[in-house]
């Protein structure tokens, strides 16, 4: 089954959310007006046009899944069956459950009442009694799930849904757009759905159209398979001391400098322009390579090349630009500035008013303090 290699660990971890959470959504029969809310309550949340609260969802993963894994669970979940509409509450398992857990949600008896006692002692300060622990098991749904099936289900509606359309690749972007909205707080129905597909298969056409700019001064950072030939050269390549390709991050030559991600991060939260600068040979470009690789997946990651002139960066601004509003999620835009790049403030600056463009510059040192930089702009060393 086709895996994604993109984006954060978390962004990894929320795959297998995000599958269901299509899953759900492309397999509607009938009743296209749910409103899907990821990450609002739990994993995956359902209501109808209404607003009515009718399902929650906790999406698990794992070799085998017992008691302990749900203390917080429990404790978030206990004021949903004070509800006079108490909504369906299902745990969503891609591995085992320790049969103890299992036996208690399924079946009243004495297992039940031994596991509400574990419960109310586990979350005393939310839970008031070990009846109302065995009412929060009564409340549970168990939901077993093959991630290998699931995936084929929702490839089968994609491309019954959309002819034409690589499944993978809309999957990665699928989940990925699903992974801001949760970020956001936002809703999602069938049709936001639809039309997100739309867009970016009309990115994807346009794209390779070959415009103006794209694959000549726009080029994708694309992941691809390694072969183990090419993984031993891009080695030896890297601890020789030759420039940084986006290769060498796919073979896992670099050494991960987790604080400067995290650094990249946090200015990227303050602006939506990050400069990283330094002199030559400290790793800028793998550094970049590395962050755009962790933080956003396949597709939606590009690299500018040399900006020639004001009128070159006005023209790549407008290309990027126009296709970022057409899919309406966020962009990364590497450059990595040489000495011949004279216009690239310009650029830059055109690009950072477009709130679904994200842009990560990496620069000498002498380069950077010749430029004239917009105070706001986020700066990494």
């Amino acid at each position: 089954m086709p895996q994604s290699n993109d984006a954060t660990p978390a962004y990894r971890g929320y795959r297998l959310q995000a599958l269901y959470a299509l899953f759900r959504i492309l397999d509607q029969e009938g009743n296209n007006n749910l409103v899907f809310l990821p990450e609002v309550k739990e994993d995956l949340s359902i209501k109808n046009e209404r607003g009515d609260l009718l399902e929650v969802i906790q999406v698990k993963s794992g070799r085998l899944i017992g008691l302990s894994d749900f203390k917080s669970f429990f404790q978030r979940i206990y004021p949903l069956i004070k509800r006079q509409k108490i909504p369906q509450i299902i745990i969503v398992s891609y591995g085992e459950v320790r049969p103890e857990l299992r036996q208690a949600i399924e079946c009243d008896g004495p297992k039940r009442e031994q596991v509400a006692k574990k419960i109310k002692k586990m979350c005393s300060e939310i839970i008031p009694s070990d009846e109302e622990a065995r009412i929060v098991l009564e409340n549970l749904k168990l939901d077993f799930r093959d991630e290998s099936e699931v995936t084929e289900k929702v490839y089968s509606r994609l491309r019954k849904a959309f002819t034409g359309i690589d499944p993978n690749n809309a999957f990665d972007n699928l989940s990925y757009w699903l992974y801001v909205c949760s970020e956001n707080k936002l809703s999602i129905s069938k049709s936001d759905v639809i039309k997100k597909l739309e867009n970016i298969g009309k990115f994807v056409n346009e794209r390779d159209a070959h415009h103006e700019e794209w694959f000549k001064s726009i080029n994708p950072i694309d992941d691809r398979e390694i072969n183990q030939d090419e993984l031993e050269r891009l080695r030896k390549d890297f601890y020789q001391g030759v420039s940084a390709k986006y290769a060498h991050i796919l073979a896992d030559t670099d050494v991960l400098r987790s604080n400067k991600i995290k650094d990249i991060k946090t200015k990227f939260s303050e602006s939506s322009v990050v400069i990283i600068h330094g002199a030559s040979g400290q790793g800028k470009t793998t550094l970049a390579y590395r962050y755009l690789h962790e933080h956003f997946p396949n597709m939606w990651r590009f690299k500018i090349e040399l900006v020639q002139d004001r009128k070159h960066a006005f023209n790549i601004a407008r290309a990027i630009m126009g296709h970022a509003d057409a899919i309406g999620f966020p962009v990364a835009v590497y450059m990595d500035v040489s000495a011949k790049d004279k216009d690239w403030p310009d650029l830059i600056n055109q690009l950072s008013s477009n709130r679904n463009i994200k842009i990560l510059v990496t620069i000498r040192e002498e380069d950077y303090k010749r430029a004239i930089i917009q105070p706001a702009f986020g700066r990494s060393t």
